[in-house]
């Protein structure tokens, strides 16, 4: 029974120094996180033969860091709809297809790598601070006829490293 009563303490003190979600880069007693303004697509029409295109930064920033030669991964949630490959915003019972992009050619939706989907990959190297910007492409399709208002939709960040 010692044992376990020691072990315990040494599991907790181990796993604040190398995280589990660390399988990419030795990151020792770091903090990082996400944040954004959102993707503003401003007023659709629906009579336009143009796709409506939003852009939106992703910033990251870590404290603590220690990491060389890692990566850091950052993938999106599927929002509302459950699905990444379609998402929805919502006003009410009333939906509004759209999606996110990792390149400017709005050809590869940022998922989280499932269902065709990829997530985005920054090196990660630093020593006591990391911070980078990634883009993010929005893209409303052409000819949704729907009600006129404010959709939105809440799409979660998840950075790995």
């Amino acid at each position: 029974m010692k044992h376990g009563k020691l072990l315990v303490p040494v599991l907790a003190l181990s796993s604040m120094l190398f995280p589990a979600s660390s399988a990419q880069a030795l990151c020792v007693l770091c903090s990082c996180s996400a944040s954004t303004a959102g993707l503003a697509f401003g007023a659709y029409d629906p009579t336009s033969n143009t796709p409506r295109d939003a852009n939106a930064v992703v910033q990251i920033n870590c404290s603590g860091v220690a990491a060389l030669l890692g990566t850091i991964d950052v993938s999106l949630s599927p929002g509302g709809s459950g699905s990444i490959a379609n998402r929805r915003m919502a006003q009410g019972a009333n939906v509004l297809s759209y999606n996110i992009y990792s390149d400017s050619n709005h050809t590869t939706i940022w998922g989280d790598g499932t269902g065709g989907t990829t997530g985005v990959t920054l090196p990660f190297n630093g020593l006591l601070a990391y911070s980078a910007s990634v883009t993010a492409y929005g893209r409303i399709s052409t000819h949704q006829y729907v009600r006129a208002g404010a959709y939105a939709d809440a799409v979660t960040v998840t950075i790995t490293y």
